[in-house]
């Protein structure tokens, strides 16, 4: 778990816009969808929430991808800009923030899926801030039981 003193529970628009960018710089070449409020949000035309939500198969996490990402987030906390980060089977949890001496850090959760649901098969594509991202599909159903999804 993040410390305490690295999340703050409502973060701006233009935090969240600036990690969202940075996200898609990150994972723009893998199979990455949105999560939570997050693809909600990107749906709306306006992010909220206290973190930037994210999820990959466990299947396409391949070890490139998980090598591209460890060296990502290595780079990012050698230049100051990620403060924490936590790797496990289910999560990739890291914080972003705009530079070094930016005092809040945006947490963004990457949720590794372990089984086939029928909302990831099929994304849909959101524009948001001129970057495409995937989103769960249909979004309604997903967020019914985005709590239930392991």
């Amino acid at each position: 778990m993040a410390p305490s003193n690295l999340i703050k529970p409502e973060l701006t628009l233009e935090q969240l816009n600036a990690a969202i960018r940075a996200v898609y710089d990150l994972w723009e070449y893998w199979p990455y969808m949105l999560f939570g409020d997050t693809a909600k949000g990107a749906k709306e035309g306006k992010l909220y929430g206290d973190k930037i939500e994210i999820g990959i198969k466990k299947n396409e996490l391949v070890k490139p991808v998980m090598d591209g990402v460890r060296t990502h987030i290595e780079y990012e906390m050698d230049k100051g800009r990620c403060d924490y980060k936590e790797i496990s089977d289910d999560w990739i949890k890291y914080t972003w923030k705009l530079n070094k001496t930016d005092p809040i850090s945006v947490p963004v959760e990457c949720r590794i899926i372990h089984r086939n649901y029928q909302f990831f098969k099929f994304p849909d594509h959101v524009v948001y801030n001129y970057d495409e991202f995937r989103i769960p599909n249909p979004i309604n159903k997903y967020l019914k039981a985005r709590y239930i999804i392991q």
